[in-house]
C-alpha cells in the first residue's frame, strides 16, 4: 500500500512539472485613426487592431469624456461639434482580457458657412446689393467670398453703420471705398488680398484700423477721423498714403520704402522722419507741430510740396 502511494505521488509530481507556463497576454495590433470633419460633426473611421491572441477586440471612443464603449464597429460620428474647433483624442482598442492599444485623432471641425455681421446697418447694405436677403445677423460666406471690389462712395445715406465685422469674409476683396462718418473701428488682416482702402469719414468716429495682415496694400485713405496711431509696418508695398485730419502723434514709415505720396495735413506730428522714403514725390504736412522733417539725399523737395513755416527739412541718411 505504502508503495503504491509514493507511486501515485511520484507520478502526481513529474505530471505538474510537465504542464506548459501559461502564455502572457498580447495586447491588439497598432491601428488607424481617420477623421473627416463635416459640418458640425466629425466622423472617425479606423482600420482593424487584430489580437495576436485571437481575442475579440472591442473598441472605445474618447473625447473629453468616453463617448462609446464596446464598439464592434470600426466606426463613429462625433455630432454638434463648434464649426473651426480644432479637437482630439483617441479610439481604445481591447481585448477583453486588460490589453489595450491605443491610436489619437486630431482634426479641425469644418468652417461656418455663415459669417456674423452684427450691425444691423452693415446687413441692410449688403441686402441692398443682393449680397443677403433678410436681417438675421449673418450672412452667407459663398454670397461674398468671390466680392473684389465692395463699396459705395457716393451713397453716403446706405453707410451709417459702425462696424464692418464680417468683412473678414470677403476673401477675394482688392479694393474697398466708402463715406463712412460712423464707422468706429475696422480690422481688414484676413483680406490677405486688399490693395486698396479708402474710408472717408468726416465725422471723426473712426478710433482704430488693422491692416497688419494686408501686405499686397497700395492705397490707404482714412481721411477725417480720431485715428490716434497707425500701424502700418507690414506694409511695405504701401506708396499712396492719404490720412490728413486725424489726432496722430507719431508716424513710423520707415517699413515703406515704395511710398510716393504722403499726405498728413492737420494731425498732432511733432516730427516726421522719411529718411527711408527715397522714391517720395509728394509731401503735404501743414497744421501740425512738425520742427524737423528728414529726408533721404535723394529726395528734393517740390514746388508742390506743403509744410509750415516753422517744419524745417534736414538730410538724415
Amino acid at each position: 500500500m505504502k508503495h503504491y502511494l509514493y507511486t501515485l505521488i511520484i507520478l502526481t509530481f513529474f505530471s505538474c512539472s510537465k504542464r506548459e507556463p501559461e502564455k502572457p497576454n498580447t495586447p491588439p495590433q497598432a491601428f488607424e485613426v481617420t477623421a473627416k470633419a463635416e459640418g458640425t460633426n466629425v466622423t472617425l473611421t479606423w482600420t482593424e487592431a487584430v489580437d495576436p491572441d485571437g481575442d475579440a477586440v472591442t473598441y472605445a471612443v474618447v473625447y473629453g469624456d468616453t463617448l462609446a464603449k464596446g464598439l464592434t464597429q470600426r466606426t463613429f460620428t462625433i455630432k454638434d461639434l463648434p464649426y473651426e474647433t480644432e479637437i482630439s483624442g483617441t479610439v481604445v482598442a481591447s481585448d477583453g482580457r486588460g490589453g489595450k492599444t491605443e491610436s489619437g485623432f486630431r482634426v479641425i471641425t469644418s468652417e461656418n458657412p455663415y459669417v456674423l455681421i452684427p450691425d444691423v446697418e452693415f446687413e441692410k447694405y449688403l441686402i441692398s446689393k443682393g449680397y443677403d436677403t433678410f436681417i438675421d445677423g449673418k450672412v452667407d460666406r459663398k454670397n461674398v467670398k468671390n466680392i473684389k471690389r465692395f463699396g459705395d462712395f457716393n451713397l453716403i445715406s446706405n453707410t451709417r453703420f459702425k462696424s464692418l465685422q464680417g468683412i473678414e469674409a470677403f476673401e477675394s476683396l482688392e479694393a474697398i471705398s466708402f463715406l463712412c462718418p460712423n464707422l468706429i473701428e475696422v480690422d481688414f488682416q484676413h483680406n490677405k488680398k486688399l490693395k486698396s482702402i479708402t474710408l472717408h469719414s468726416s465725422g471723426w468716429a473712426m478710433t482704430k484700423i488693422n491692416v497688419s495682415g494686408n501686405q499686397l496694400l497700395d492705397s490707404l485713405t482714412i481721411h477725417g477721423n480720431r485715428l490716434t496711431e497707425l500701424d502700418l509696418s507690414n506694409n511695405a508695398n504701401l506708396r499712396f498714403l492719404y490720412c490728413p485730419n486725424n489726432f496722430l502723434k507719431t508716424l513710423d514709415l520707415s517699413k515703406n520704402p515704395k511710398l510716393t505720396s504722403l499726405y498728413v495735413s492737420n494731425n498732432k506730428l511733432t516730427g516726421l522722419n522719411l529718411s527711408n522714403n527715397r522714391a517720395l514725390i509728394e509731401l503735404y504736412c501743414k497744421d501740425n507741430e512738425i520742427i524737423n522733417i528728414c529726408l533721404h539725399s535723394e529726395v528734393k523737395p517740390g514746388l508742390n510740396w506743403q509744410k509750415d513755416a516753422t517744419a524745417t527739412y534736414k538730410v538724415c541718411d
